[in-house]
């Protein structure tokens, strides 16, 4: 399996002098990284978390496979549990998925050091090739003196190998 790990900036909402504000979002600035999960490499940067995919870079048709999502505070920030943290996936033609939407009930964790959802997923008999999951991680992290949501894209590609009779 890979594991690959994207960087994102955390926004703080609110003005508070106690607060903890990590940079401001990036923009249009190709030296600044953005803040989509793909596979691939990432641009590094000082922020308030990561999230990362494991995934495996080949699955066989008619197989289930488990990707995971996860999200990993950095401190002083911690993930935010009552938030109602969620996961929405969808896959190219070829891929069927066990859950569309996963809610902080699914997850296969969510406390105060990360949040990892996984993401089951069988690709149809007969289809070989490659396949793109994408999808739109949501959460919390707070700080000494704020909680910030976040929205993350996701998006991930492996291949598809023939089923073994």
């Amino acid at each position: 399996m890979r594991v690959i790990l994207a960087w994102a900036i955390v926004a703080a909402v609110g003005c508070g002098t106690d607060a903890i504000s990590p940079p401001p979002p990036p923009h249009d600035n190709p030296s600044q990284p953005d803040n989509r999960a793909v596979a691939g490499p990432s641009a590094v940067a000082d922020t308030g978390y990561e999230v990362g995919i494991e995934a495996p870079e080949h699955a066989e048709a008619g197989k289930p496979a488990i990707a995971k999502v996860s999200v990993h505070p950095h401190a002083p920030w911690h993930m935010n549990a009552d938030f109602p943290a969620k996961l929405r996936m969808s896959a190219s033609e070829g891929v069927d998925l066990d859950a569309v939407l996963l809610t902080k009930n699914d997850a296969e964790r969510l406390d105060d050091e990360g949040l990892v959802f996984p993401v089951v997923f069988t690709p149809r008999i007969g289809h070989t090739g490659r396949v793109t999951l994408t999808g739109e991680i949501n959460f919390a992290v707070c700080g000494v003196a704020e909680c910030s949501p976040v929205k993350v894209p996701i998006e991930f590609t492996l291949e598809i190998t023939r089923e073994i009779t």
